[in-house]
């Protein structure tokens, strides 16, 4: 079956792929998908059966089909290692689990990876319905040493937790996963994607829209989530947010966002919420964002807390200052490039709309940018924390003694005892090695 055809997956088809089947509704399983029949034995049977028949499931040949309708399921499905498919989802359903009332369970459906080899996960075309739910229920959760999985065109429905949930435990998080088309929406009460471990996992075309909490939601320990690439995610929040943000990172690292689209965001309360809210979230690219206007008067396009090594790349023409706070920490952590119709322009380290005053010791830091006044009277030896290629400008507030030497190689080989308004001008051309441009006495 050609590719193309994805979206009219049917058994035929899947066997004029040589792929084998097992139909939930055959009669050895007896799903009904008529919802009303309570088909959770049934579909884990044949989920069963696909485990014992031991496909190959990279070349799919034990792949469990949901057919159309609509099937009620009371404790979670258990599908690690086995390929679920169903008929797409639709605005009638199409093959949709819904959970039902009296469900016991955290999620929907689970992917468990804990065991010593971890586990694959493929599941495609199907809806996870959770209206008929009483209790706080998740849609889909990977737990665990999920690999190489690919999770296309899902869509979560009327969840009343967190949608799509990525857990596991440390040393075995779920890792190079693809999630392709996903969308959430329809009075989600949770958030949309909620990520707690994670490596190398990678998002396409995902949509989180119209949840009560956060569209994006990665709250990690320190680089337990980490290189996860989102793109072009859509995040639509109609006045529904009621903590946080569109996208919210606290703890991760190396996540890169390309075009994404937050088409509306705040609360109806007018408590404050955000765009992006990063949160020590190293090494965050956002590339080309499409960020709409803030609905709450406290809120902001981005809001920064601690995040170091950010990249603000191709920001929109009207990204102004106003739209973000904590923006010093990113300009003082390496590269930024922020073009904001010629009001602010950022390239790396060349800021120069900022003055920064040195701690008055021998070796003060200079990892806040380019400018900088004196902090006191104590003799300075070294400038600390500077990058190959930095420039700095110094203004003495004090009079101040730079000395010559291997750190700092100024001009005629000499001390430079600084008065009130002298300024010098180093730069980096060798690792940790300062070398005179000009200087001003004044």
């Amino acid at each position: 079956m050609p590719w193309a055809d994805k979206d009219a997956l049917t058994p035929q088809n899947l066997n004029a792929r040589g792929a084998f089947v097992i139909n939930v509704k055959d009669p050895e399983f007896g799903a009904k998908g008529d919802n009303s029949t309570d088909d959770t034995a049934a579909i884990q049977a044949a989920i069963t059966a696909s485990k014992d028949i031991g496909g190959d499931i990279g070349d799919i040949k034990a792949v469990v089909y949901i057919p159309p309708g609509r099937y009620n399921i009371t404790a979670p499905l258990q599908v690690a290692n086995v390929p679920i498919w169903g008929a797409g989802p639709t605005q009638f359903y199409g093959s949709a689990i819904q959970i039902a009332e009296g469900f016991v369970g955290t999620h929907a459906i689970i992917a468990d990876g804990n065991g010593a080899t971890g586990a694959v996960g493929n599941i495609r075309d199907i809806v996870i319905y959770g209206a008929l739910a009483t209790d706080v229920v998740g849609g889909l959760k990977l737990d665990g040493l999920i690999l190489h999985g690919i999770f296309d065109n899902i869509f979560f429905a009327a969840i009343k937790a967190d949608a799509l949930t990525l857990t596991g435990t440390a040393g075995l998080p779920p890792t190079l996963n693809t999630f392709i088309d996903m969308r959430s929406g329809v009075s989600c009460l949770g958030h949309g994607l909620t990520m707690e471990l994670g490596l190398s996992n990678t998002f396409i075309n995902c949509a989180f829209q119209d949840h009560d909490k956060n569209g994006i939601n990665i709250t990690s320990a320190v680089e337990s989530v980490g290189r996860t690439i989102f793109i072009h995610p859509w995040i639509e929040i109609v006045n529904k947010v009621t903590a946080g943000a569109a996208i919210f990172l606290n703890g991760s690292e190396g996540t890169s966002f390309y075009t994404p689209q937050i088409n509306t965001y705040g609360t109806a309360g007018g408590s404050a919420s955000h765009g992006f809210e990063l949160v020590l979230a190293h090494r965050t690219l956002i590339d080309t964002p499409d960020i709409s206007a803030v609905t709450a008067g406290s809120s902001f396009k981005i809001k920064n807390n601690g995040s170091r090594l950010l990249r603000l790349s191709r920001m929109p023409s009207n990204f102004v200052v106003a739209d973000a706070t904590g923006m010093d920490t990113i300009i003082n952590n390496d590269i930024v490039e922020w073009i904001d119709n010629g009001v602010v322009r950022i390239s790396g380290r060349s800021l120069e709309s900022r003055v920064t005053t040195l701690a008055d010791d021998a070796t003060p830091t200079v990892e806040a940018g380019n400018l900088f006044k004196t902090g006191g009277v104590t003799t300075i030896t070294d400038f600390d924390d500077g990058l190959v290629g930095q420039t700095i400008k110094i203004l003495a507030a004090h009079s101040v003694k730079i000395t010559d030497g291997a750190p700092i190689i100024l001009a005629g080989g000499a001390d430079y005892d600084m008065t009130d308004s002298d300024t010098l001008t180093l730069i980096m051309f060798n690792d940790q090695v300062w070398q005179e441009v000009s200087r001003s006495v004044n």
